[in-house]
């Protein structure tokens, strides 16, 4: 693809997964515009970008507008251009604004659906692929305290539309739930996106965890694999490791990804990436819950590893319209994996091992995002709080497992702990 075709990708503020787009639209030769927020996440690589808009990204109408005028001023870009999301909370407003261009895109109530997990419930609802958790929505906590009756425990509590295992606890008893219901009501830290009050809480279903990425054009499944996931122990679910493809027999694999297949058309998801959570339980397929994005957590790099695809160069030819097989072809088929350091908490006196670590066979990459005398939280109750991860690819599970556990010994993280004394004296 060549630059003079004046073909341009608009990226609606990309920050976590989104951030990548920016450097693969610009080996793709295509023109970069990032539209995003008055002090709204900065690009890192902001030398690929040949444009910015600030725009009010949670506003549909007033960002095409000045998507429109932007037109008018450059006539020299094609409007034969496209759009994609650069994190959640711009996915319904990129497929909104592609629907008033003409451009590819999955349809907005589709999207709509995908964001907010009380529109993802009930969509849900009469699958004949997959099982739904019980849950029940609550606009208040004076309404949830009238219905506490009615509510089993263990139970989930979770905002509807935030992101990043944001809020969401596992609660035992009434006391906890209405804690936890008061904190959602009373959140005021939302990435800068206004919340929504409102909160779910559903049954806790317990099993193993995967999650499913798929890649669709013009309603044909075009990718799709699963990847086996590890979390915190409860009361939180955030995410320490993501291995892929999950070990699995390859039939029960197989009848997965049918299963999903099926279920995007279902969901009418016809267009792009789709990232579906589940936990396999008592026999059924239940969702956690599913976005019309690509996954966070570096899971794309671990595609790339562990298949030789690009997600991201997909995602950008689909949005302009054009066929994406190019990078979904699969050229290998090895074994990735991403870990998340969790430590015990305390301040950070030392950290060693790191450049040992990174000369095992099968290390990618490690990175370490605290450095000593910083502070490790005494519970991780979202991915924000996470410190560190490193990447590792392997031939079999059995070497992943190996060298996974050498880098977790290798890699030391000594605490600096107050003793009680300490405190007192302080």
């Amino acid at each position: 693809m060549s630059a003079n075709s004046s073909r341009a990708i608009f990226l609606l503020e990309p920050c976590f997964f989104g951030e990548k787009y920016i450097e693969f639209a610009a080996e793709l030769e295509l023109i970069v515009i990032v539209i995003r927020r008055e002090g709204g996440p900065k690009v890192e690589k902001a030398h690929l970008v040949h444009f910015e808009i600030i725009s009010d990204i949670t506003d549909a109408e007033s960002t095409y507008l000045k998507m429109e005028y932007f037109f008018s001023q450059h006539p020299d870009i094609s409007r034969n251009s496209g759009i994609v999301p650069g994190h959640d909370y711009a996915v319904p407003v990129a497929a909104i604004i592609s629907q008033k261009f003409g451009w590819n895109s999955i349809r907005p109530d589709v999207a709509h659906n995908a964001r907010s997990k009380e529109c993802m419930r009930n969509g849900l609802k009469g699958s004949q692929y997959v099982s739904n958790p019980d849950y029940h929505l609550y606009h208040s906590v004076s309404e949830l305290k009238e219905q506490l009756d009615q509510i089993q425990f263990p139970a989930i509590v979770k905002p509807v539309d935030m992101t990043s295992s944001m809020l969401v606890k596992c609660v035992q008893t009434s006391e906890q739930l209405i804690r936890q219901a008061e904190k959602i009501i009373q959140n005021e830290d939302n990435f800068g996106y206004p919340s929504n009050l409102s909160f779910l809480v559903e049954e806790y279903i317990r099993g193993q965890e995967y999650s499913f990425e798929a890649f669709m054009f013009k309603g044909a499944c075009k990718f799709a694999h699963i990847t086996e996931k590890m979390k915190t122990p409860l009361p939180y679910f955030v995410e320490l490791q993501h291995t892929l493809p999950a070990s699995m027999e390859s039939s029960k694999y197989t009848q997965l990804l049918n299963s999903f297949i099926n279920l995007m058309a279902e969901l009418g998801i016809t267009e792009g990436p789709c990232h579906l959570e589940f936990v396999l339980s008592r026999g059924h397929i239940y969702i956690i819950e599913y976005s019309t994005r690509l996954a966070g957590d570096r899971i794309t790099d671990l595609y790339s590893l562990s298949y030789g695809v690009n997600l991201h160069k997909a995602s950008i030819l689909s949005a302009l319209g054009e066929r994406p097989d190019e990078y979904l072809h699969e050229t290998r088929n090895d074994i990735s994996r991403i870990r998340y350091f969790h430590q015990k908490s305390g301040k950070i006196k030392q950290i060693s091992g790191v450049e040992e670590a990174r000369r095992l066979p099968g290390v990618i990459e490690i990175v370490i995002e605290k450095k000593e005398g910083d502070t490790v939280p005494d519970e991780m109750t979202s991915s924000m709080d996470r410190y560190g991860f490193f990447v590792l690819k392997a031939d079999t599970y059995d070497e992943l497992e190996k060298v996974s556990h050498q880098v977790e010994d290798t890699i030391q993280f000594v605490m600096e702990r107050e003793t009680t004394y300490e405190k007192q004296k302080g």
